[in-house]
């Protein structure tokens, strides 16, 4: 009712308020009216995450993604949701981001996910679930003479599965903070770029996998997981141990194949 002419026939606007504060709860498939604005607000018909079966997927004409991910001296912040990582803003910044198309998507942060969130589903064989999913969130930067244009979302995920060492990962999962709410700056910095797989990737249009559930993202999945030691894993579901969204229809959607 913000910004109506509300003068007279008060009993009018609190019956419409009644009538209309159902329509703001859940809807269909779990989601939410946004409370802040999404560029493209969800619809219920392209949202993330999904199961990914590769015999079905197309190759890609013009899907190919690049990255530029300097080393940058990370935050670990328990967000009361998620362990999220993002750059010390006291610091210079490391300007990583991912090009597609010749628009470059700027890193915001990255985050994990227990148990994955994405599921790869090969032929006649059970879907393949695995323990942990990273998000790698990516926003175009704006547009200085058009302040009110929409600014395209790229998510790159990178699945985890337990192996003999965690790489780039080992001190922060060494290190994760417990208490929700909490941060730290690592000592050292972090370089993405071994966390980012060769091969395979499926690149899909989705949503974000939390609130607002916002519409228009552009997927990039990558089919070959990275290691963490089955310990460090466990230090993370210790803390968040389901902290994933169920998997959403399709609804015909293309997904595409291209390899990094």
């Amino acid at each position: 009712m913000r910004g109506r002419r509300t003068k007279c026939y008060l009993l009018a606007i609190v019956l419409s308020i009644t009538v209309m504060l159902p329509a703001m709860g859940a809807a269909a498939g779990g989601l939410t009216t946004s409370a802040t604005p999404c560029s493209t607000p969800p619809s219920n018909q392209a949202q993330s995450p999904i199961v990914i079966e590769p015999s079905f997927t197309l190759l890609p004409a013009s899907k190919q993604i690049s990255f530029y991910y300097p080393a940058f001296s990370p935050v670990v912040e328990n967000t009361g949701r998620e362990i999220e990582i993002f750059e010390n803003v006291s610091e210079p910044p490391s300007l990583g981001k991912v090009t597609v198309n010749h628009v470059d998507y700027y890193l915001e942060q990255f985050h994990f996910h227990s148990n994955a969130e994405h599921h790869l589903k090969f032929s006649h064989q059970p879907a393949v679930e695995y323990p942990l999913e990273i998000h790698f969130v990516h926003k175009e930067a704006p547009d200085p003479s058009n302040p009110n244009k929409v600014r395209g979302t790229v998510v790159v995920a990178v699945f985890i599965e337990a192996g003999s060492a965690s790489g780039e990962l080992a001190t922060i999962f060494d290190n994760l903070p417990t208490v929700p709410h909490t941060t730290y700056t690592l000592n050292d910095v972090i370089n993405l770029n071994y966390l980012i797989p060769e091969g395979t990737f499926y690149q899909y249009k989705g949503s974000l996998t939390t609130p607002d559930y916002c519409e228009g993202v552009q997927w990039y999945v990558f089919e070959e997981p990275i290691t963490l030691t089955a310990a460090h894993i466990q230090n993370l579901k210790a803390i968040y141990p389901n902290n994933d969204r169920a998997i959403q229809d399709r609804n015909n959607r293309v997904i595409y194949r291209g390899s990094h």
